[in-house]
């Protein structure tokens, strides 16, 4: 017998459910409706562009006929004027012209004579005895003939006949010169305009709505209204004023609301015609938006009813469970039928939430948002596993091999569940053979996903003692089979329940682990990961003790190169992010004052880093910002470069581009032989290939290897240098080293006692950034040019395109850039995963965490900023001058011609550190701090030689 349910009691449990699918139906229909009204301007924008450009070609066609039998008419006019035939004539021939006009069938739409005034005579093809009024000279098409020199349409006015009832034309008229230039007047032909103003009444694409002609002096040719023909536009009110003058500008008119001339609201679109006309179409602003209120009404009336109907259903089900032993499977599979309907207004939910948190609100509103903002990322990652388990269940799903790095990637894997220990007693621990191989081709983004779905499980379910991975190998033909095995030491798995741990929505124990959230998906999603790349997946655990889960995959060989001892034992101390800095030491750069090379990068920041890796090399530096510079700067050959540091990605011309252009287009030798070094991010295997195969003769990967750069520039500038120079420029390094004891350099190496010892920001290591640059002064230099232009990149972030995110791809690959040279690890590799995302258009994942990529920025910025200006009040109080210190100035100055920034830098420094009696000082050291920061070292350097000119230095 059934029981009725306890419906008090259904709904208490299930008010909460009940709240939010109201409110996410809500969502939905606000959403929707903003939605539609963005397709329906959209669309009916569309439809007045073609409507107008059929328009275009429709009174095209209608004045091709008269132009063309005007041209002819014009033709034997001037031929029998050439001739010297007499004006009776020539009268005879216009009367004739008319008359089998008039008689055609299908002749010229809207033709009313053709006449002229010639040879000092008014010849009328219409036979027309008119009145002493009618001066020729003073008519429409006899002046628009003068004035313009050519064959052109008058603006619409009254035609005169006989009995003065002729209606509105506008005419053809052209001058008419002899085949030997000489001038005998002006013929026209006159077009009746009934048949514009009729047309014009048809372009109606609302309910009201009409269309309008206007001509290229704005003088309205067609209206439904005949009261306004013959008026400007803007004797139509304020509103088609504003729009004349923008039709002057050659300003796009489209959707412009207007007062209209009977005072109704109007939306209005203007297109330019072939001849410079304008066509317009005009719709009541009712009509307009009619579509817009029908769908808000249906939408709003469909999500009441999907609201009622789904809380309707929800509590029927939660009835069912409560009288079913099954209760849970019930949920979890309406929870999978419910994920594909609630993640579209989930993720407008996520959306809108993280574009209002951009605005200023008050704190307790901003802190709201991000509560909403968390809550939904969080739901989306489960609905997300209940996504990917629909998508292999539906065979939808596809593995995207590509090359990578496996230290890398086991380095991300570890970081990111670094965090995941918090305060508790449990200990990580890596394991790894040191023959792995460096490189390999799969699916990255899927063996991570395995990885994090075993590791998240282990600390999930370890309250104390240790979890490990351990990763083995063995290589079988061209392959590697890769072993991951997750030990820990928690709770454990019965024997019993060993069977369900791969069946979906199933989580094992449920008593024990009901304080853990998720969705049960993780295992069955990893077990078909493993087997789609050709593996398994295995388990083995005791209850109370413990469990071990190894999987095994398939991945193609790119480098067999062992990843060795020391970057194994890096991983295993979780410091393998510090070894592309901590395995730089000091280099002896080779001295190169002879050399002058050209760095291109669309980011200050990497200008910056480039410029002081190059700077211990003590050559002259120039530094541009786009691809098109770049070009410029080798096509008019001013200087000549050494060498060309080309960075990959930059917007409008990028790299690969620039060098296309350099080496096929510029023709010379020069620019066929200059070496182009790729510098880039995108460190993939087989990138270097691709640069070397499209013009670039070396490639250095971001951020910059120091090693690597040091081998390119012997390899590309010092070795191809005559002995002789390389001499002259080992003598001036020792007679530099004799003038100055202790090297720029050695001075500004960070020591124990150094401005960065000790000091981290947002997880950098500075005092080691500072070694791995060899230079205290340059680290300064390089995070105060990327507090001062990554705010930039970030507006540039804040607003994700509608349309292609290859802009996007572009900017964010610069912030990757930048903040893996200063050692920012985690923006980098958080907008490196945003840059893969742009490229393959997947825009929920930028959308995602595009926020989070803002908020760690902006954290790290402030951080660095807080830390600066401690530097610079660590460097004592001011001190006052009367006057400019000439011999800083003439320092500067020497600097700014060996183009040796950091040296300017310490310079500007100790000037910045006084204060200055006369205010002109003051601004003048303003100047040169704006200057410096701007890289305008030729403006600097006039402005500091006209100074210590008018200082009596010379």
């Amino acid at each position: 017998m059934n029981h009725r349910p306890n419906w008090e009691l259904v709904f208490k449990a299930n008010y909460k459910q009940l709240l939010f699918v109201c409110a996410a139906f809500f969502l939905m229909v606000l959403i929707g409706c903003l939605s539609v009204s963005f397709v329906i301007q959209r669309e009916t924008q569309t439809s007045v562009t073609v409507a107008l450009s059929e328009s275009e070609k429709t009174i095209q066609s209608y004045l091709r006929e008269p132009r063309i039998a005007f041209n002819a008419i014009y033709m034997t006019v001037q031929d029998m004027l050439d001739r010297g035939e007499s004006q009776s004539e020539i009268r005879a021939y216009l009367v004739r012209t008319t008359q089998s006009m008039y008689g055609q069938k299908e002749g010229v739409l809207g033709f009313t004579g053709v006449y002229g005034f010639i040879r000092d005579e008014f010849l009328d093809g219409n036979n027309q005895a008119l009145g002493k009024d009618f001066i020729p000279q003073q008519r429409p098409w006899y002046q628009l003939a003068i004035r313009t020199k050519q064959a052109e349409y008058t603006a619409p006015y009254r035609d005169m006949n006989a009995d003065n009832t002729g209606g509105s034309v506008i005419s053809l008229a052209q001058e008419i010169h002899g085949k030997w230039g000489d001038y005998y007047g002006v013929l026209s032909l006159d077009i009746d305009l009934s048949w514009v103003i009729t047309y014009a009444k048809s372009l109606q694409l609302r309910e009201d709505g009409y269309g309008m002609i206007v001509n290229q002096y704005h003088y309205i040719i067609a209206h439904p209204n005949e009261n306004v023909n013959n008026l400007q536009l803007k004797d139509l009110g304020e509103d088609y004023a504003a729009i004349s003058d923008a039709l002057r500008r050659n300003e796009t008119v489209t959707a412009k609301r207007v007062r209209d001339f009977d005072g109704t609201s109007a939306i209005v679109f203007f297109r330019e015609l072939y001849n410079g006309w304008y066509i317009g179409v005009v719709m009541p602003t009712r009509s307009y938006y009619a579509d817009l209120y029908r769908t808000a009404s249906i939408l709003i009336a469909l999500g009441i009813s999907l609201t009622l109907f789904l809380s309707y259903l929800l509590l029927r089900l939660s009835a069912a469970k409560m009288q079913s032993d099954e209760e849970n499977q019930s949920k979890s599979s309406f929870l999978a039928v419910m994920s594909h309907e609630i993640r579209t207004p989930l993720n407008a939910i996520i959306g809108l939430s993280e574009i209002q948190m951009r605005k200023d609100l008050p704190e307790a509103t901003h802190n709201d948002l991000v509560k909403i903002y968390n809550s939904g990322a969080s739901l989306l990652g489960i609905i997300n596993d209940i996504l990917d388990f629909s998508k292999i269940g539906a065979g939808g799903f596809e593995l995207v091999p590509e090359n990578y790095e496996l230290p890398s990637m086991i380095n991300d894997v570890v970081q990111l569940h670094l965090v995941r220990i918090g305060a508790r007693p449990v200990t990580f621990i890596l394991e790894l053979d040191d023959t792995l191989p460096v490189s390999l081709l799969g699916d990255e983004l899927r063996v991570k996903q395995i990885l994090n779905n075993l590791l998240s499980n282990a600390f999930k379910y370890t309250r104390k003692g240790t979890v490990t991975l351990d990763i083995r190998w063995e290589q079988r033909e061209n392959a590697a089979w890769i072993t991951f095995r997750v030990i820990d030491t928690g709770i454990g798995i019965k024997k019993e329940d060993l069977g369900k741990l791969f069946k979906e929505y199933s989580q094992v124990d449920t008593r024990t682990n009901r304080t853990l959230v998720g969705t049960g998906l993780g295992l069955t999603i990893t077990k078909t990961l493993a087997e789609r790349m050709g593996g398994s997946i295995e388990v083995a655990s005791e209850y109370g003790e413990g469990s071990v889960f190894t999987v095994t995959i398939r991945q193609e060989i790119i480098d067999p190169t062992p990843i060795g001892k020391d970057t194994a034992g890096k991983l295993k101390r979780f410091r393998f992010a510090e070894d592309r800095r901590a395995r730089h030491g000091s280099l002896d750069c080779v001295y190169m004052p002879y050399a002058r090379v050209l760095v291109v990068d669309d980011i200050p920041t990497n200008l910056d880093v480039t410029k002081g890796l190059l700077l211990p090399y003590a050559m002259k530096i120039d530094c541009v910002q786009s691809g098109q510079a770049a070009v410029e700067r080798i096509r008019t050959e001013k200087v000549r470069y050494d060498a060309v540091f080309m960075d990959h990605m930059m917007p409008d011309m990028d790299g690969v581009e620039a060098t296309r252009i350099i080496r096929q287009e510029l023709g010379t030798d020069y620019a066929r032989n200059i070496p182009i070094i790729a510098l880039t991010a995108n460190a993939l295997v087989g990138n270097e290939e691709m640069l070397l195969s499209k013009g670039f003769n070396a490639f250095i990967s971001k951020p910059i290897d120091t090693l690597r750069l040091d081998a390119i520039l012997k390899e590309w500038i010092c070795d191809r240098q005559p002995e002789e120079t390389l001499h002259q420029a080992e003598q001036a390094k020792e007679e530099q080293a004799r003038a100055e004891p202790g090297t720029n350099r050695d001075r500004a190496r960070s020591g124990p006692g150094g401005a960065l010892t000790g000091k981290r920001a947002s997880g950098i290591d500075l005092q080691t950034l500072a070694q791995y640059y060899d230079s205290e002064d340059t680290c300064l230099y390089i995070l105060r040019s990327y507090v001062k232009h990554t705010p930039a990149l970030l507006e540039k972030l804040r607003a994700i395109p509608e349309g292609n995110l290859a802009d996007y791809a572009i900017t964010v690959h610069g912030l990757k850039g930048s903040s893996w040279n200063i050692g920012a690890n985690e923006v980098g590799n958080l907008a490196e995963m945003l840059e893969h995302a742009a490229k393959k258009g997947d825009r929920k994942m930028v959308a995602a965490n595009n926020g989070k990529l803002l908020a760690f920025t902006e954290t790290l910025l402030a951080e660095l900023q807080a830390l600066l200006d401690g530097i610079d009040a660590g460097a004592g109080e001011k001190h006052r001058r009367e006057t400019l210190d000439t011999d800083m100035l003439a320092a500067m100055l020497e600097a700014n011609k060996r183009f040796d920034a950091m040296s300017m830098e310490r310079t500007m420094t100790e000037l910045e550190q006084m204060t200055y009696a006369d205010q002109a000082d003051t601004e003048l050291i303003l100047w040169l701090r704006d200057q410096l920061d701007n890289l305008e070292y030729g403006a600097l350097r006039e402005r500091l030689e006209a100074e210590l000119a008018r200082r009596g230095r010379s």
